[in-house]
């Protein structure tokens, strides 16, 4: 055997050896994309270069912040247990009919923030956006310490016994007076898929192997919560923007966790949810229901899109996929792309304008970059961010 053959095989023992990590490294964002900004770090006065100063301002902020837990509430689970994820709907409200408000009334739409605030819901909010800004400067500035207080936050919320969430949703997004934990709260952590590509940032001077594999663990236990569990099974059958979350979450966190073959059949799944959620038209039935109709239609688009990333990995090109009425998302977000801007006048209820926010322009960029479309950038650009100095999308997938 020459030499070129035996280097040849050294190397596909070696990728073979190391099958799983490479499936599970970043998959929502472009690792190619951050590796060239950190190795060629651009002028200040560009675009990106905008984007750096803003994410290094955010981290700045971050550091400092404490360490997030579920065990920081003040109101205990149903369970008893602190270490349960408790979080409230946010479209409930009193019923002003009724002496004591019970059971709660919905209003679609309309932000209870005061029950948000007595969950987790912000806290966990909270984790997900600085570990991804931390991780993600950490990586791109070269800054260690960034980094260090990301992995500590993972740890806190993930690992550490005194202080870990247990992985359920069982009290997600209760109602007063009707439910102590509903499906629908299964949302609330759709933003781990993110803090997982943050994750893969880390090196081994942070992140142990002990680190790795006690999250991997983690992961796998909660994406069979996902399956097995009454809630779970509620959201799986939902056929709105909730089942592609859903569906999203659990092949991401699959994946993550070493099952490929249970990621790689979420996917495939999908494409009867797809089936099932767009008409010949391009109307998506049940967000159209909904009093923020076009924002809940670019949302459920978000997820497929984060659902499709996951089958790039798993070799399911969900991006390309159409219904037996010839519609798949590409053309759906194509559509929705005038209505977005005001070019054209949304037919639908939309009770407030509709502002991007950084999950939005995130997907914009992902199509822009896959399909190789400018379009795509072109609506991001037009339309900043709800919080732009807090949008690096730009920096995390690049757009064509």
């Amino acid at each position: 055997m020459s030499r070129t053959s035996i280097k040849i095989s050294g190397l596909v023992f070696i990728l073979l050896l190391f099958k799983v990590d490479f499936v599970s490294a970043q998959v929502i964002w472009d690792r190619a994309h951050i590796d060239s900004i950190r190795q060629n770090q651009p002028a200040s006065d560009t675009p990106i270069g905008i984007a750096l100063t803003n994410l290094k301002n955010a981290a700045e902020e971050a550091v400092v912040k404490p360490l997030y837990s579920v065990t920081h509430k003040e109101v205990v689970p149903p369970s008893g247990d602190i270490h349960d994820y408790l979080s409230y709907s946010r479209y409930w409200w009193p019923d002003p009919d009724k002496p004591n408000g019970l059971p709660y009334i919905r209003k679609d739409g309309v932000v209870n923030r005061e029950m948000v605030a007595k969950g987790d819901r912000i806290r966990l909010g909270d984790l997900c956006n600085d570990v991804q800004r931390l991780a993600l400067a950490g990586y791109v500035l070269k800054e260690p310490r960034y980094s260090q207080r990301a992995a500590m936050m993972v740890r806190a919320w993930f690992l550490d016994e005194a202080t870990k969430m247990n992985p359920n949703l069982n009290f997600g997004q209760g109602v007063p007076g009707r439910e102590d934990g509903r499906g629908p709260g299964i949302i609330d952590t759709r933003d781990f898929m993110l803090v997982l590509d943050s994750v893969e940032l880390f090196d081994e001077t942070i992140w142990s192997e002990e680190d790795q594999n006690g999250l991997k663990t983690w992961f796998g236990e909660f994406q069979n919560w996902l399956k097995e569990s009454p809630l779970g099974q509620h959201e799986q059958r939902a056929v709105n923007n909730h089942g592609s979350w859903y569906a999203a979450q659990r092949a991401r966190y699959a994946l993550f966790a070493g099952q490929e073959d249970v990621a790689k059949e979420i996917v495939n799944q999908a494409k009867k949810r797809i089936a099932m959620q767009f008409d010949e038209s391009g109307n998506q039935a049940a967000e159209l229901k909904r009093t923020l109709s076009l924002h809940y239609s670019l949302f459920n688009i978000t997820a497929l899109s984060r659902l499709a990333r996951v089958g790039d990995k798993v070799e399911v090109d969900l991006w390309a996929h159409v219904s037996e009425q010839a519609y798949g998302i590409q053309k759906a977000l194509q559509d929705l792309l005038p209505y977005m801007t005001g070019d054209s006048e949304w037919q639908h209820t939309q009770i407030k304008d509709l502002t991007l926010s950084k999950s939005s322009h995130l997907t914009l960029r992902l199509f822009s970059n896959h399909f190789q479309d400018e379009s795509y950038s072109k609506v991001a650009e037009k339309m900043k961010a709800r919080y732009p100095e807090y949008d690096f999308s730009s920096v995390v997938v690049g757009s064509n």
